[in-house]
């Protein structure tokens, strides 16, 4: 999991465990407390499925130099990008294409997580996806996108069916 400051992946990662162990049931109204930036790296493992584990690794923004030496371990990558601020995506345009022009992201799937999509209007999304270049993204069939938030637990709950999937 791979993203700018203050993209959501701690959050996305608590939701997501908080899902799985509830049985799809869980608190909606439970505030979004107690993140803070992740300094270093974050491992949780997680179940899908009666037989299926995944391994959740987290690399906080301030690692962002170094994320390239990760991604050779990872079978998929995640990227959070907090579209409610525009100067946050621009951030993550250029972290996303610094790991799309990675030489180990070869054979691996880049899963672009639009956050905070309940913050913004349609027009500002339409904004944010012309910023990032989507459509020539999508084109390419190394990334896929998916949409939500991760405070209501819909952008979660999509990236749990994506796995189940995979």
């Amino acid at each position: 999991f791979l993203g700018g400051e203050s993209a959501g992946k701690s959050l996305f990662i608590r939701r997501i465990k908080e899902i799985l162990q509830s049985g799809g049931s869980w608190d909606h109204s439970v505030a979004a407390e107690g993140t803070l930036p992740t300094i270093g790296v974050e491992l949780n493992t997680v179940s899908i499925g009666s037989n299926r584990q995944f391994n959740l690794r987290e690399i906080g923004s301030a690692l962002s130099s170094k994320w390239d030496t990760y991604i050779p371990e990872c079978k998929d990558i995640f990227f959070l990008v907090d579209v409610s601020d525009l100067g946050s995506v621009s951030s993550s345009f250029v972290l996303l294409y610094e790991i799309l022009g990675s030489a180990h992201i070869e054979g691996k799937k880049v899963v672009l997580c639009l956050n905070k999509t309940d913050l913004v209007d349609g027009f500002t999304l339409l904004q944010v996806q012309n910023f990032l270049r989507l459509d020539e993204l999508l084109r390419t069939k190394r990334v896929e996108v998916l949409r939500g938030s991760c405070i209501d637990g819909s952008l979660c709950s999509a990236a749990i069916e994506w796995m189940q999937a995979r």
